[in-house]
C-alpha cells in the first residue's frame, strides 16, 4: 500500500511500488474526469480546482518511470525461513530421545506438523527471495501536499457527484464500454475513493506529526469552518502560494514557516 509520512526539509514523502502508485494516478484521473475520451469533471464549478491535482499525477507519473527516487525496506520475512537443511535435520533436529527412529516417522507431514522447523521454504522454490522490497519513492513540498489533501477533503465530501455520474455511465450502450463501466461502478469506484481517502488522511496524520496537536486541531477547524472553500477562492492566488513555500521550504524544516503558509492559504479560502 502506497504510504505517506513525514520527511525533511518540510517535505512529505510517497513510498509503494509501482501498481500502488499506478493506482492512485488512476483513481485521481476518474474521480476528476481527466479519464478516457469525452470524460467529464463531476464536479461542476470545481473544473479548474481539479486541474491543480494533475501536479499531484505528474510526480506520480515520474516516480513510476524511475524518475524520482527508490527506497529499500525490510519486508518482516527473516532470512532463516529460507535456509536449507538435510533431511535428518529436518526430521530429527530438534528432538531428544535418543531411541526414536525413521520407523517413527509416518510421512514427511506428520513430521512438518508435529516435530516442527525452523526452515519453511526452500532457496529452489524462491531463488529471488531477498529480506527487503524495493520501492518506489517521491518528494514534495509539505505545502503542496497538504494543498492537493485539502482540495481532495472538500471534493470527497460531494463524492456522490461521483458516483452518480459513474452510473450514468452504466447506461450509456453507445461507446461500447457499458460493461466496463458497470464492472467499475458496482467493483471498483468505492475502493477508487477509499485510495484517495486514505492519501488525503495519511497527509493531514503528517502534518499532525510536524507542528503538534494543538496547532493541527486548530487548522483542521478552521478549513473546516467553510466546506466549499476552494468553490470561490482566487485559484492563481493559491497556486502562487503553493509555488512560493514550496520554493522556502527546500532547505527549512521549521515549521513555522508551514503554519504562516496554512494561514494565508486559509485567508485565500475564506
Amino acid at each position: 500500500m502506497l504510504t505517506v509520512g513525514k520527511g525533511n526539509c518540510n517535505n512529505v514523502i510517497l513510498r509503494g511500488d509501482f501498481w500502488d502508485f499506478d493506482r492512485l494516478y488512476f483513481a485521481i484521473s476518474k474521480f476528476t474526469g481527466d479519464f478516457g475520451i469525452d470524460s467529464t469533471c463531476p464536479f461542476p464549478g470545481y473544473e479548474a480546482i481539479c486541474e491543480s491535482l494533475l501536479g499531484l499525477c505528474y510526480e506520480l507519473r515520474k516516480a513510476q518511470e524511475g524518475k524520482r527516487e527508490v527506497y529499500e525496506q525490510y519486508n518482516g520475512i527473516p532470512e532463516e525461513w529460507f535456509e536449507e537443511k538435510t533431511e535428518i535435520d529436518e526430521k530429527f533436529n530438534e528432538m531428544n530421545d535418543s531411541d526414536y527412529t525413521f520407523d517413527d516417522v509416518e510421512d514427511d507431514d506428520e513430521v512438518d506438523e508435529d516435530m516442527g522447523s525452523d526452515t519453511h521454504f526452500s532457496k529452489k522454490d524462491f531463488p529471488n527471495f531477498t529480506t527487503t522490497n524495493t520501492l518506489l519513492q517521491l518528494q514534495i513540498p509539505f505545502s503542496e501536499a497538504l494543498y492537493y489533501a485539502l482540495i481532495f477533503r472538500e471534493l470527497l465530501e460531494k463524492k456522490d457527484l461521483f458516483l452518480e455520474q459513474r452510473k450514468q455511465m452504466t447506461k450509456d450502450t453507445k461507446n461500447g464500454m457499458q460493461e466496463l463501466n458497470l464492472e467499475y461502478y458496482y467493483c471498483q469506484a468505492h475502493t477508487d475513493l477509499a485510495r484517495i481517502t486514505i492519501h488525503t488522511e495519511s497527509t493531514f496524520r503528517a502534518l499532525y506529526h510536524l507542528i503538534g496537536k494543538d496547532a493541527y486541531i486548530r487548522y483542521i477547524d478552521l478549513f473546516s469552518a467553510k466546506p466549499d472553500g476552494f468553490m470561490n477562492c482566487d485559484l492563481q492566488a493559491c497556486n502562487e502560494l503553493v509555488v512560493e513555500y514550496s520554493k522556502e521550504s527546500s532547505n527549512n524544516n521549521d515549521s513555522n514557516n508551514l503554519t504562516t503558509y496554512l494561514d494565508k492559504l486559509y485567508k485565500e479560502l475564506h
